[in-house]
């Protein structure tokens, strides 16, 4: 009993809600992944949180999980369309990291991702065949 009472109450690091928009050159990512990672290069630590994106939009309380607050690397990865076979479909389109100091408070952040973070093969990202 014990060993119950003193468990009771733990509910593990502050978790933040985030939302946002995420765009590619101008468009809304029809889907990808947004990561936070704690940057403990900052001093800052604790379990990652992250996001599904889908038609442009994130929000870490909707099939995902709030990161901690704190100094955080963000890595944003973008798929023209989830589930395609088809040439140039269903393939990572771009792989991006940056930083943000994430507040204690819910917070919206927004991501425009640079042309330079365009994965396939090396080529601008005006070359990726669009959706």
């Amino acid at each position: 009993m014990l060993l119950f009472v003193s468990g009771c109450g733990e509910r593990g690091p502050q978790r933040v809600r985030v939302t946002g928009l995420v765009t590619f050159e101008g468009q809304p990512v029809p889907y990808g992944n947004i990561t936070f990672e704690p940057d403990t290069s900052q001093g800052n630590s604790g379990p990652q949180g992250y996001a599904k994106i889908q038609d442009g939009k994130y929000d870490s309380d909707i099939g995902g999980i709030g990161p901690c607050p704190g100094p955080q690397t963000v890595i944003v990865e973008g798929y023209p369309e989830l589930g395609r076979e088809k040439p140039g479909q269903g393939r990572l389109v771009f792989n991006h990291r940056t930083t943000w100091d994430l507040p204690r408070t819910p917070a919206t952040k927004d991501f425009d991702i640079p042309a330079s973070s365009a994965t396939r093969h090396g080529a601008p990202a005006s070359n990726v065949p669009p959706p």
